[in-house]
């Protein structure tokens, strides 16, 4: 795969049409900048934690400046918003973050562990789509309600900053339910609940290959 400035990627957005109900794609590129980006030094690159169970993290203090943490931070920046849509735009960050900082043709399956990620948490097939167990815990106390918006946002690397705004301009329009609808018709949630029936509690740790490999090939 050539690394070039014209490279575009692409966000899985249904579009709304008044005379059909088909699945559209909408492009964006990040500027004139490669898809490519060198990687920040902010950016936690250190091997992924596995969580097994949803009650690993339930005793213990979560970290206040996690990455992961910082991401949720700078979209409730922008508005409040509910515990499942934070998730989701979170793990659109994660999955992007994996498409720009990856070359598919470079990794086969089993180089997984050299992935170069967002954090080091991982995101889970759950029911309502893609979770982080440390959000998760972070935010339950809200419920189905909005967790308030913030006054500020965390500071990032510029070409974080960057991801983050298209990924808010991508996904940001959408409600949770939306935004649930689209990660359950693509193949890296759904590949982690093979097996499993539509209600069925899981917590299958999503694989970043096929993050990497779905995503980067949205064209």
């Amino acid at each position: 795969m050539e690394k070039n400035s014209t490279t575009k990627i692409y966000f899985p957005h249904p579009i709304q049409q008044t005379d059909s109900s088909t699945t559209g794609y909408v492009s964006y590129a990040i500027g004139n900048k490669s898809r490519y980006f060198k990687v920040p030094l902010d950016v936690d690159l250190t091997t992924r934690v596995h969580i097994g169970s949803s009650n690993q993290l339930s005793a213990t203090k979560v970290c206040e400046d996690s990455i992961i943490e910082r991401v949720a931070q700078w979209f409730l920046g922008l508005s409040s918003m509910s515990n499942k849509k934070l998730q989701k735009l979170c793990y659109y960050a994660y999955c992007w973050f994996i498409v720009f900082n990856n070359d598919l043709e470079s990794i086969n399956e089993n180089d997984s562990a050299n992935i170069r990620v967002l954090c080091s948490d991982s995101f889970q097939a759950w029911i309502h789509g893609p979770v982080c167990l440390r959000l998760y815990h972070r935010y339950k106390e809200y419920g189905w309600r909005d967790i308030p918006q913030v006054d500020s946002k965390p500071e990032f690397s510029q070409d974080i900053e960057s991801l983050l705004k298209q990924v808010w301009e991508a996904y940001g329009s959408f409600n949770a339910d939306e935004l649930e609808m689209i990660s359950h018709k693509e193949m890296p949630w759904k590949n982690a609940r093979k097996g499993y029936q539509n209600g069925d509690a899981c917590s299958n740790e999503i694989s970043v290959y096929d993050i990497l490999q779905y995503y980067s090939n949205l064209e």
